[in-house]
C-alpha cells in the first residue's frame, strides 16, 4: 500500500493552511512524568494529557505514570534559547522526550512567566503536539512558536494537523472555546 496520495493531500492542505505536518508517527501508549516535577506541575501535565485525549476522541490516549523510563516529560534548567520547552527524539535510544524549561531567569528573559500554570499547560500541550507529528504553525494558535498563555487549549488548526497524521473518529473537537 502506498502512502503517496495521503502525503500529496497532506502537503496540499499544509500549503493552503499555512502549516504542515510530519509523516505519521506511531502514537505511544504511555508517558512517564518525571518525579522532579512538583505535585501542582504533575496535575497540570495530567490536565494537558486529558485535553489531547478529549479533543481527539480518545485517539491520543497516553497512560501516564511517574518515572523516567521510555517516552518521558521532564523539567530541565537550561534551554539555550527563548523557548519554554522542547520535544525531541533521543538519538541513542530513539525514544521521545519532552523537556520543560523551568529556569525562572531564562524564562523571564524570554518574557515568559514561569510561575503560571497556564504557561506550563500551553507548553505541554504544544510539545505533545510535536510528539504527535505536528510542526509549528506560522500563525497564532497552539502550535505557534510563541507562548500564548491566554489560550492554553487545543485549537482547530492543531487538531486538524493531528488528524492529518492519524485516523480521527467522528466527535473530535477543539478544547478552545471559540
Amino acid at each position: 500500500m502506498t502512502r503517496l496520495p495521503a502525503f500529496v493531500a497532506a502537503l496540499a492542505l499544509s500549503i493552503l493552511s499555512g502549516c504542515s505536518s510530519r509523516d505519521q508517527v506511531d502514537l505511544p501508549s504511555s508517558i512517564a512524568i518525571s518525579p522532579d516535577f512538583s505535585t501542582e506541575q504533575v496535575q497540570t501535565i495530567l490536565f494537558a494529557l486529558e485535553q489531547w485525549k478529549q479533543a481527539t476522541n480518545g485517539v491520543a490516549d497516553l497512560s501516564p505514570h511517574i518515572g523516567t523510563d521510555g517516552f518521558t516529560i521532564a523539567p530541565t534548567l537550561t534551554d539555550g534559547g527563548e523557548h519554554s520547552g522542547r520535544a525531541y527524539v533521543n538519538g541513542s535510544t530513539g525514544v521521545f522526550r519532552i523537556s520543560i524549561y523551568t529556569d525562572p531567569i531564562k524564562l523571564a528573559q524570554a518574557a515568559i512567566d514561569p510561575g503560571t500554570d497556564t504557561v506550563l499547560l500551553q507548553t505541554v500541550l504544544h510539545e505533545l503536539g510535536h510528539t504527535f507529528g505536528i510542526i509549528r504553525h506560522l500563525d497564532a494558535g497552539l502550535m505557534s512558536p510563541y507562548v500564548d498563555a491566554s489560550r492554553p487549549c487545543i485549537d482547530a488548526l492543531a487538531l486538524e494537523s493531528f488528524c492529518m497524521n492519524y485516523q480521527c473518529p467522528a466527535g473530535i473537537h477543539p478544547t478552545c472555546a471559540d
